[in-house]
């Protein structure tokens, strides 16, 4: 089948002059017509500003695609595209289930990796293709009434397979009752690549946007976000919003970046494992695979981030069932996660320890050196205001303004982005949200007593000393005290000898007299994190009135929301990979594009779900 640049000529025109554009790719193959598209779009100058290149397959290479792209003729391989090569080089998108997001060629390419089939997993795509490619043999009746469903106005579908066989004339027939029509203009192109064009040409109304869409900036709108809170979560807004042209006014009280539950020496990254593959591990699974991402472009972890990316062995914790060694997670590439026998990991670390699992391109991070890189790499689309404390929110004629205590605007824009973790709370348009404080205090022990070559963690975590000290902790405390105590060493000290029990203090050393820090995280109540736009907790939104289904909400979609606020919240221990991933999520939100994550999965961030449980629960309310 000639599909991999037979479509082109049809494509480019289709693209001409547009902003943004959306391809949808449901046979990847080995990347060769990907390849094409990304090589046209770079020599074409009435190519769009952006293209959002979504794949959905059950397997890939990127590594052989890569190679692909490194051999490509000398004719093609120009400076763009010989970038864009380096670039997915260096890319890392192991064959795992759920999304992976690789952001290429300066952002002007987004290239999105969907693991699974179009007839079982395109109701989990939240995007509006432009246009599609599709081959016969994966157009099963289901699916293409979803292309139908996820289709733009006048998309153009590129049909291939053995021309004149059965499945081709039922498949046709198909897509004619999904609302797509013959490309009259496109027989040379079908008869040179033996391909068949199709437009769509109706729209199926639904009974609300899709979700995509549903929060994103009326079009007239400025692209201008302030973002209150400069830790993790407020840098990497900034950073995926400057990435797509947007102007930022950040927000902080302190004079400057990462002072409280970011503020520590050193943060671990790792990704979550079950044996059922739970949301949570789907979800930490892609966060950390487009952390370490974005990382790479901000110079890579101990270059241009200070940390080391050495590895995370994980012990089993020691209140775990007698059983836990027995669950096995699924299927996942060795250099993703693997197994270690109680032999093989006292081998790696040098002292005894029972079997875990080994996460190679783990490791641990400065989260401050994070924030200053997310930061710098916004360039001039970002103002800052440190030292400045957002008291109260006012809404008036499409714009938000931040008030200080004294009642005195601070900055004003049509979007605001809650990035101050627990101290969202204190504002009256996110007094509901269910978010709590948690004391963790870490004890920075002397490089002696931590003489381990990569990250251990189970019972506590432990990392390689760094400029004289290593990080364990942390506690799990419900109090609010900011002080040091004793008593958080001891038990820090504690969870290290169960989980190393060879592990012994060197001669001397004083809990007492130990260094290390205390923060507070900011947890849910279901402790997964809140990305997107916020639910109208005050009513003050006016949304919903004259509906009666707005009234009683069944989706959330339906909820009522202020226009033009959002949050990115509850972290918890996991602000480093989180960040990247749920700023993304908004962003893409903000701008309409496809969304990172499956329709599910984002939907379990959703900051409204737990409002929306509230008033099924209690409707008259």
């Amino acid at each position: 089948m000639k599909m991999e640049s037979g479509f082109l000529p049809a494509l480019q025109s289709h693209w001409r002059d547009r902003t943004s554009f959306t391809f949808l790719d449901l046979n990847f193959d080995d990347g060769s017509r990907f390849l094409a598209v990304a090589a046209a779009l770079l020599d074409d100058p009435h190519a769009p500003g952006g293209l959002h290149y979504f794949v959905m397959a059950p397997h890939w290479n990127m590594a052989a695609v890569a190679a692909q792209a490194a051999a490509m003729p000398a004719a093609i391989a120009e400076a763009p595209f010989a970038r864009l090569a380096e670039q997915l080089g260096r890319a890392w998108a192991p064959m795992v289930a759920g999304f992976q997001r690789l952001i290429l060629a300066e952002g002007r390419l987004v290239l999105t990796l969907a693991s699974g089939t179009p007839a079982a997993d395109l109701p989990q795509l939240d995007l509006a293709f432009d246009a599609a490619c599709c081959r016969y043999a994966d157009a099963a009746p289901n699916a293409v009434r979803w292309l139908g469903r996820l289709a733009a106005a006048d998309a153009l579908m590129v049909l291939g397979g053995p021309p004149g066989s059965v499945a081709e004339a039922e498949t046709h027939a198909d897509f004619l009752r999904a609302g797509f029509a013959d490309d009259g203009a496109a027989s040379d192109i079908e008869s040179a690549a033996g391909i068949r064009l199709l437009r769509f040409t109706r729209r199926i109304a639904s009974r609300s946007l899709p979700p995509h869409l549903a929060f994103r900036l009326p079009a007239h709108a400025e692209k201008h976000a302030i973002v209150i809170g400069a830790g993790l979560a407020g840098a990497a807004a900034c950073h995926r919003l400057a990435a797509r042209g947007w102007r930022c006014t950040l927000i902080e009280q302190h004079a400057a970046p990462a002072q409280q539950a970011s503020g520590n020496a050193a943060g671990i990254f790792m990704p979550v494992l079950s044996q059922d593959d739970n949301p949570l591990s789907r979800l930490s699974r892609a966060a950390f695979l487009f952390a370490l991402h974005i990382w790479d472009g901000l110079g890579g972890v101990g270059a241009g981030l200070e940390g080391q990316a050495c590895g995370v062995l994980q012990l089993p914790r020691s209140d775990a069932r007698a059983d836990a060694g027995k669950d096995v997670p699924p299927a996942l590439p060795p250099d993703f996660a693997r197994g270690l026998s109680s032999m093989e990991a006292t081998a790696a670390l040098g002292q005894r320890v029972g079997g875990g699992w080994w996460f190679g391109k783990a490791g641990w991070l400065r989260p401050a050196s994070v924030c200053e890189a997310m930061l710098q790499a916004c360039g001039d689309r970002l103002s800052t205001l440190y030292g400045r404390q957002a008291a109260r929110l006012r809404e008036a004629d499409g714009l938000w303004q931040v008030l200080d205590s004294a009642g005195t605007a601070i900055a004003q824009a049509p979007a605001v982005i809650l990035s101050n973790g627990v101290q969202a709370v204190q504002l009256a348009q996110a007094a509901g949200l269910p978010l709590s404080a948690i004391r963790g205090q870490v004890t920075h022990l002397p490089a002696s007593a931590a003489n381990v070559p990569f990250v251990v963690c189970g019972d506590a975590y432990l990392t390689p000393p760094s400029a004289g000290v290593a990080s364990l902790g942390a506690t799990y405390d419900s109090d609010a005290d900011p002080a040091l105590r004793t008593a958080g060493h001891l038990q820090n000290i504690g969870n290290l000898q169960r989980m190393l029990p060879d592990w012994a203090p060197p001669a001397g050393m004083d809990a007492a007299a130990l260094g290390g820090r205390v923060g507070f995280r900011c947890v849910t109540a279901d402790r997964l994190p809140l990305a997107g736009a916020l639910p109208d907790i005050a009513g003050d939104s006016g949304a919903g009135m004259g509906d009666k289904r707005l009234e009683r909400p069944e989706r959330l979609e339906d909820m009522p929301r202020p226009a033009g606020l959002y949050g990115l919240l509850g972290y918890g221990s996991r602000g480093l990979i989180w960040a990247p991933l749920m700023a993304e999520l908004l962003a893409a939100q903000l701008n309409g594009e496809p969304s990172p994550l499956p329709r599910g999965l984002a939907a379990l961030l959703d900051p409204a779900r737990f409002a929306l449980k509230q008033r099924r629960r209690h409707p008259q309310e």
